[in-house]
């Protein structure tokens, strides 16, 4: 396969998926998180396992993912253009894209898990449910991205031997 019958991406489909529905999701985010923040409690479930519960900051847990997710959109928005001004997509490319983009929206999942669910209960356990939704969102807003990144960006080259 040469580069001239390769599928390619368009700049409009670049930027559409690339980067203007990263920062949808991204701006979403905030503004949930905007809107929710008075009524968030300082304190939310972090971590849940064999020795209890583990409770960190609200704020600083958002931020984090926040943060994860915009330097996973960047990675993959350069990766991309890097090699839209190539012309041709290896499998390593397009893996690096698809999994950035996946991973930033996956964090985006997460940070609104925990946003919504953040006063919820679940079971005995104050603010467990802060964890379980944000895990749950985060597995398949991953899976589901991963799905639509393969399909959106064009088919990966064979390596040159």
């Amino acid at each position: 396969m040469d580069t001239e019958t390769a599928p390619r991406m368009s700049a409009r489909r670049y930027r559409s998926a690339l980067v203007v529905a990263p920062l949808l999701a991204v701006l979403f985010a905030a503004l949930a998180y905007a809107l929710r923040v008075g009524s968030m409690p300082d304190q939310v479930a972090v971590h849940m396992g064999p020795d209890g519960t583990g409770f960190g900051s609200g704020t600083i847990m958002v931020a984090v993912c926040f943060g994860l997710a915009l330097l996973a959109f960047v990675i993959g928005a350069v990766t991309a253009r890097n090699t839209l001004r190539r012309g041709e997509w290896h499998l390593y490319e397009k893996s690096v894209v698809v999994i950035a983009q996946s991973a930033g929206f996956a964090f985006i999942a997460g940070v609104l898990g925990i946003i919504l669910s953040a006063d919820a209960h679940s079971g005995e356990v104050p603010g467990a449910a802060a964890v379980e939704y944000s895990l749950l969102a985060w597995v398949a807003s991953f899976a589901v991205a991963l799905l639509v990144y393969a399909l959106l960006t064009p088919r990966a080259r064979p390596e040159p031997a």
